[in-house]
């Protein structure tokens, strides 16, 4: 699965204001962004799929660092540590506001493994090479879902925040559709002749996609309306940063 994660994301944003869109853009990939690091160093292992197009293109050989049940608790774990002692406005939001935003930013990261379930076809191993789960579902069904996932998401964003000018009221419905038609495209383009440029067309797609996130991101405030108890108690709030 690939875009259907940042439809996590943005539920996500709605659920807690003071993370970023960004940020959690990059979270819900972080498990991928491992696994193209451990890929270009050769810890783990993926081989090209000769004639293969999209997610059919690429197997997964060896990846228990990245994508088995373990990694991604601990990522998780790892990333919420890091919104307890990186996040800006901590004192703001006090020791449950924090630790809440931290259990979201957790929940985000460990949804990667929940989902790619869905696409893998019994390669996610739950630790080290056995066993391995995944239902494996055909590449129609799953750009339907991805595609109600992307939707969804950017449609509760959007009700949970309110745009500051143009750019804010337009961008990120733009976002999710133009995510939506990457999807399609990604789904039968050729797969990259070789592991390494996989893992390089990957970080370069997410930092990409965050990064546009981020800007949008910036752009909308929350609504007090729907977040108005967790506004109150961090009034210094944060649009865009971590």
């Amino acid at each position: 699965m690939f875009v259907g994660h940042y439809g996590v994301a943005f539920a996500a944003k709605a659920i807690r204001p003071d993370l970023p869109l960004g940020g959690l853009f990059v979270a819900t990939q972080a498990m991928d962004i491992v696994f193209s690091g451990l890929l270009l160093i050769g810890v783990e292992r993926a081989s090209i799929v000769p004639d293969g197009a999209g997610p059919a293109g690429v197997e997964l050989v060896h990846v228990p660092y990245s994508h088995s049940l373990v990694a991604a608790v601990l990522i998780a774990l790892a990333a919420a540590l890091g919104v307890m002692f990186l996040h800006r406005n901590r004192r703001e939001l006090g020791r449950s506001g924090l630790c809440k935003s931290a259990a979201v930013v957790a929940v985000v990261v460990l949804s990667h493994y929940l989902l790619d379930a869905l696409v893998e076809d019994g390669t996610l191993p739950l630790f080290d090479a056995t066993p391995r789960v995944g239902i494996g579902l055909p590449v129609l069904p799953i750009l339907v879902v991805e595609s109600l996932f992307v939707l969804a998401g950017a449609a509760l964003y959007a009700r949970a925040t309110v745009p500051v000018d143009l750019i804010g009221r337009l961008g990120i419905p733009a976002l999710a559709v133009a995510l939506v038609a990457f999807n399609g495209y990604v789904a039968v383009a050729p797969s990259p002749t070789t592991v390494t440029l996989l893992a390089v067309s990957n970080v370069g797609a997410y930092a990409g996609i965050a990064s546009v996130a981020w800007l949008l991101d910036r752009r909308r405030v929350p609504d007090v309306h729907w977040h108005g108890d967790t506004l109150r108690k961090a009034a210094n709030f944060s649009r865009g940063g971590v």
